[in-house]
């Protein structure tokens, strides 16, 4: 259930945020850094209260990371207790923490704050997977966190003080690590939300473009883009379900003056293919502005030579290499 603004407005006094004192994790800082930037964005008071006193927590309007409650309705999200077994969707590696709880009822909110109302729903789930949910696995101890990761476990702990008992310099030091750590999440959610704006702005002409692949080249492993959003390769893979792109040309500038680009695609973070250096291309050398030497990108000054040379480059590797389909992650041979 996605909560919204009415949930905190509807206090009448400055809320009190409860969490527990102690050494502080990446969770309940997380937590706490989108709740902060949700109220500070609709002007509402708020207190962050560090204890473990029953009292204290039973009074706080919001509680994270203590308690051993997860329930929206009182907006209670803690995670410690035995039948806690909540995931972000069904197939998330891991249960959620504080974090992870936040982000699954106040998302919504959150990019609201921060200045996308208008960005789908779906894409919260990919904010979750490639920087929330890299929290909530380090909270239960996983250490694999993932090709997109900041590492943001370590950096919270690294401002937790020696004798993390001295209840006023451990508060000065949870604040550190909001401010600090605060401006690298939330920026990276930012960024997130600019790419997708810029893929829907893209996305049409970037679509007719991959749709008449086949003129290029037989078998629909090359496109050509005239204007082109890297980012919107994922949302090519679902337009079209037999998605096998390898190499894509771009338009480019180099010096001033038109240039065209040519990339091969990635699986995994492993080149599909490589490139060919320039020496084993039959184009005149001149056609080349450069090859990069590790063979992923090489930029040429026509377009009619940027795609000879991408078909040289597919044809060069026939039959030696394996393709995969990005959508179900089964290898499948290039024809």
């Amino acid at each position: 259930m996605m909560l919204s603004i009415e949930t905190l407005t509807k206090f009448n006094h400055t809320i009190k945020i409860c969490t527990h004192d102690g050494r502080f994790h990446s969770d309940e800082v997380v937590a706490y850094i989108m709740l902060k930037k949700i109220l500070d964005a609709n002007n509402i008071e708020h207190v962050l209260i560090r204890t473990r006193e029953p009292g204290e927590i039973e009074a706080a309007d919001i509680c994270i990371d203590i308690g051993k409650i997860y329930d929206v309705s009182i907006l209670r999200f803690d995670h410690h207790q035995e039948s806690f077994h909540e995931k972000y969707i069904p197939s998330a590696s891991s249960p959620m923490s504080s974090a992870g709880l936040v982000f699954k009822h106040f998302g919504r909110l959150l990019l609201d704050a921060l200045g996308f109302p208008d960005i789908a729903d779906g894409i919260l789930y990919k904010i979750y997977k490639r920087l929330i949910h890299d929290v909530d696995i380090c909270d239960y101890g996983v250490q694999d966190y993932g090709p997109y990761a900041y590492n943001i476990g370590g950096m919270i702990s690294s401002y937790n003080i020696d004798n993390y008992h001295d209840n006023e310099k451990q508060y000065e030091a949870f604040m550190h690590a909001v401010d600090d750590c605060g401006k690298v999440i939330l920026t990276a959610i930012t960024q997130k939300c600019m790419r997708v704006k810029a893929v829907q702005k893209a996305l049409p002409p970037m679509e007719e473009n991959y749709l008449s692949r086949f003129s290029v080249h037989p078998s629909g492993h090359i496109a050509v883009f005239t204007d082109m959003e890297l980012f919107a390769f994922e949302a090519l893979s679902q337009i079209d379900p037999t998605y096998q792109l390898v190499f894509y040309i771009k338009a480019s500038q180099h010096c001033d003056k038109p240039s065209w680009t040519v990339m091969t695609n990635k699986y995994n973070g492993q080149l599909l293919k490589p490139l060919i250096p320039i020496c084993d291309s039959k184009l005149n050398p001149d056609a080349f502005i450069q090859v990069h030497k590790n063979l992923f990108t090489a930029r040429l000054w026509r377009l009619e030579d940027a795609v000879q040379y991408a078909i040289e480059c597919l044809e060069k590797g026939k039959n030696k290499y394996t393709l995969f389909d990005k959508r179900v992650e089964t290898p499948f041979n290039m024809q």
